[in-house]
């Protein structure tokens, strides 16, 4: 009974022993297992930052692009060109909106310039129209002058001859006058 007794004795012992052995062991694993969660969790966030840095970042680049671009300043550069990603495709079409603009201000600045051109040929035709119709005047009125003054003379030239022949005439008449008194 004593060796039954001792028996028992030492199965409580072990017992107990593996007891706390296992309740160690089991306190190690959760600690452990905690240290890997803390890990896994700061490594995760870690990533989390780093992707949403390396996502949100150049689009943060290139919509200070896209407002520079739509305040007028084409000479802004896109960035993420070379990227072969989302992003680089979002900077191409960013590089076609940039392009159209440069163009589409390329055109109205020549529709300007022809506009002005225009306007200002225009302006040399009316104003040479204008000289001319005042040549054109000055000579007409030269023209109507010189013509007065040819009939002028000539009604001079009539009256004197007029005159001369009536004196002519005059005389004649006396002279007849006289021939038939005599």
């Amino acid at each position: 009974a004593r060796v039954s007794s001792d028996l028992q004795q030492l199965a409580t012992q072990y017992g107990e022993q593996i007891e706390a052995e296992t309740i160690e062991d089991a306190s190690k694993s959760q600690n452990i297992v905690g240290i890997i969660i803390l890990i896994a969790v700061v490594v995760g966030t870690g990533l989390a930052i780093i992707t949403i840095r390396s996502i949100s970042n150049p689009i943060t680049v290139i919509t200070k692009a896209m407002d520079r671009l739509s305040h007028g300043y084409t000479e802004t550069e896109v960035p993420g060109l070379k990227r072969r990603d989302e992003i680089g495709k979002m900077a191409q079409s960013v590089q076609i909106f940039k392009t159209n603009e440069i163009e589409r201000l390329k055109l109205e600045e020549e529709a300007k310039q022809t506009e002005k051109s225009n306007r200002e040929k225009d302006e040399k035709q009316a104003r040479e129209e204008t000289e001319r119709r005042i040549r054109d005047t000055q000579i007409a009125e030269a023209d109507a002058r010189e013509k007065q003054e040819q009939a002028r003379i000539l009604s001079e030239h009539i009256q004197t001859f007029d005159d001369d022949v009536g004196q002519i005439l005059k005389s004649l008449g006396n002279s007849a006058n006289q021939m038939q008194d005599t």
